[in-house]
């Protein structure tokens, strides 16, 4: 899954071998997120960040 990033990044520019190193230890943790999931809440604190790698996110306010 972590190499989805370097795929998409390379159909823009040509990365060097220490740039795919370096992108692929960018994500430690990968996760598949459901549909109508909060990624953060107000007043969370964030200590991620989070990179979509296929799908749609956006923001709300109540």
């Amino acid at each position: 899954m972590q190499q989805v990033l370097t795929q998409k990044l390379e159909g823009f520019e040509d990365l060097s071998d220490n740039d795919r190193r370096a992108l692929d230890g960018l994500a430690p943790r990968i996760r598949q997120v459901g549909a109508r999931v909060d990624l953060v809440r107000e007043g969370d604190e964030p200590e991620n960040v989070h990179l979509i790698l296929d799908g749609i996110a956006c923001r709300y306010k109540v």
